[in-house]
């Protein structure tokens, strides 16, 4: 659309000139410099205007496009932020299962799905965003990634981080990270809520 009114501009501009010149030539030679100078500075106005509308028009579509993307992706990791602070709550309350019959590992969840719909989606977006936003949206979409493949290989037989640490130590050391990708989300929430 943009192209459109870009070479619609300048078709006119063009067309304009070339009969302003045409015009001239027809005209008596007093009366045409004045007239010629008319047209080009007419013209002149008219493609400025041209270019300004289709700038700002640019800049509008812009402003409204990032603030869509701010915010499908800030309910998109206000969801994973909860199932995060699931995590987390085990951490805080390890204490009273490993007490009983329970350990840890036994509560912990036979899988993690964190939602990464939108941030695929609008992956090719994510430019629009400002810096802080962009740097913490990439690293928090990459931890919650890891996240969920470390709690698939602390389920795997004989992976190698339960071989060296054990189960139970594997497992607190994801719910640790976990604390650690819930402070980012809570950055990043922050950064996309000013952008809205």
């Amino acid at each position: 659309m943009r192209k459109v009114i870009a070479f619609l501009v300048a078709v006119a501009l063009i067309g304009m000139l070339f009969i302003s010149f045409v015009s001239a030539s027809t005209i008596e030679k007093e009366n045409s410099t004045g007239e010629l100078v008319g047209m080009v500075i007419g013209a002149l106005l008219a493609g400025i205007i041209g270019i300004v509308t289709v700038g700002f028009t640019q800049h509008r579509e812009a402003k409204k496009t990032k603030k869509y993307i701010a915010s499908a992706l800030l309910s998109e990791v206000q969801v994973n932020q909860e199932e995060l602070q699931g995590l987390i709550n085990l951490v805080h309350e390890a204490e009273k299962f490993e007490k009983g019959n329970l350990s840890l590992v036994d509560i912990f969840p036979k899988e993690l799905r964190f939602e990464k719909t939108l941030y695929s989606a609008l992956a090719d977006k994510i430019g629009l965003l400002d810096s802080k936003s962009k740097d913490n949206l990439v690293l928090y979409y990459r931890d919650i990634s890891l996240l969920e493949n470390l709690l698939k290989l602390s389920r795997e037989e004989g992976a190698e981080l339960i071989k060296v640490l054990g189960k139970e130590i594997a497992t607190k050391g994801h719910l640790i990270r976990a604390e650690e990708v819930y402070k980012r989300g809570e950055e990043l929430i922050k950064s996309l809520k000013d952008q809205i």
